[in-house]
C-alpha cells in the first residue's frame, strides 16, 4: 500500500531539481527546499495531543526528510500548520473517521444549495484527514488520518464544486508521483493529467 521512499535520494534529487527545474508549478514558493526535520519527541507529542497516530511512511518523511517545504502545488505544509487548519473549527476532527472511500462530491446531493450556509456543515466533509499542501483557489491535498482510508492522499476539491477524490493510497506514492512527473519533463501536476 505504501511506496518506499529512499529519504537520501529525495534530498539529493530536491537540490537538482533547484538547480535545473524552472516549470515545476509552486516552485517559486517552496524553491524545492525542505523545512527542518521533526523529532520523534514532536511527532508523539502531536499524535498524543490529538489522539491520532500518523501514516507511518509521512512520519518518516518529517523524521528524515523534512516538516514542510518541497512538494506538490505550493509545497508541503508543516505538520504542525496541517494540525491547526484541520482543527480550527471542529477540535477533535482528527481521530472522527473520513467517511468515504470513493470520489464524493456534496454538490450532487438535493439539499445541498438550502444546506451549504449551515455552520460546519463544509468542515463535517473533512473530518479525519489534514491538508498536507494547497494549489490555491481553495484546493487543498489531504491526508487521511482514521478510517477504511487512512494513510490515503486525497484531493479536496469542494472550493469549485469538484467534490473529494482520492489521489493515491499513500503519502510516499503521492510524492513519489510528484517527484516522477518532474522527472519526466513535467510541472509537477500529475493529478490534473
Amino acid at each position: 500500500r505504501s511506496a518506499k521512499l529512499n529519504h537520501a535520494q529525495v534530498i539529493g534529487n530536491l537540490r537538482k531539481k533547484r538547480l535545473f527545474n524552472r516549470s515545476a508549478f509552486g516552485r517559486e514558493t517552496h524553491k524545492f527546499k525542505l523545512k527542518s526535520k521533526l523529532s520523534l519527541d514532536a511527532i508523539l507529542s502531536v499524535e498524543s495531543n490529538h489522539d491520532i497516530v500518523l501514516p507511518s511512511d509521512y512520519k518518516e518523511f518529517l523524521l528524515n526528510v523534512g516538516d514542510g517545504g518541497a512538494g506538490p502545488g505550493y509545497g508541503l505544509l508543516p505538520l504542525m500548520k496541517s494540525v491547526d487548519k484541520a482543527t480550527e473549527d471542529i477540535a477533535d476532527s482528527l481521530r472522527i473517521p473520513f467517511r468515504y472511500q470513493k470520489f464524493y462530491n456534496p454538490a450532487d446531493e438535493e439539499d445541498f444549495h438550502a444546506r451549504e450556509a449551515e455552520d460546519g456543515y463544509w468542515d463535517s466533509f473533512l473530518v479525519g484527514s489534514m491538508p498536507i499542501c494547497h494549489e490555491g483557489c481553495g484546493y487543498y491535498h489531504i491526508l487521511i488520518l482514521s478510517g477504511e482510508a487512512k494513510g490515503a492522499v486525497w484531493l479536496n476539491g469542494m472550493s469549485s464544486d469538484m467534490g473529494i477524490t482520492p489521489l493515491c493510497e499513500s503519502f510516499s506514492e503521492w510524492y513519489s508521483k510528484w517527484l516522477e512527473h518532474l522527472d519526466d519533463g513535467g510541472n509537477g501536476v500529475w493529478w490534473m493529467n
